[in-house]
């Protein structure tokens, strides 16, 4: 806080705090050049996309059972977060 107040640290975007609702005591709330979003700014569009296809591919995957295309669904993890729209959904390599 003490960065963001005295200028050390030019801003700050937060989209999730430690309590939420955000309690009216929080010191962010009165920080200079910080923006609190209601933990709702991730769902872009593009974002709901990828998130919508990953499910459907493991969902899919998992039907299928394990094999040499689709890997085992332990091989996903997190990956689909840093894939871009249209890359294929096998496990990360």
């Amino acid at each position: 806080m003490d960065a963001l107040n005295e200028g050390r640290l030019a801003g700050a975007a937060v989209d999730v705090v430690s309590h939420e609702p955000v309690r009216p005591d929080n010191p962010l709330l009165t920080a200079r050049n910080c923006l609190i979003t209601p933990h709702l700014a991730w769902p872009t569009r593009e974002a709901q996309k990828r998130l919508l296809v990953a499910t459907i591919a493991n969902v899919v995957n998992f039907l299928q059972g394990p094999s040499d295309e689709h890997g085992d669904l332990n091989d996903y993890g997190d990956s689909f977060a840093s894939r871009a729209p249209g890359d294929s959904w096998g496990p990360a390599r």
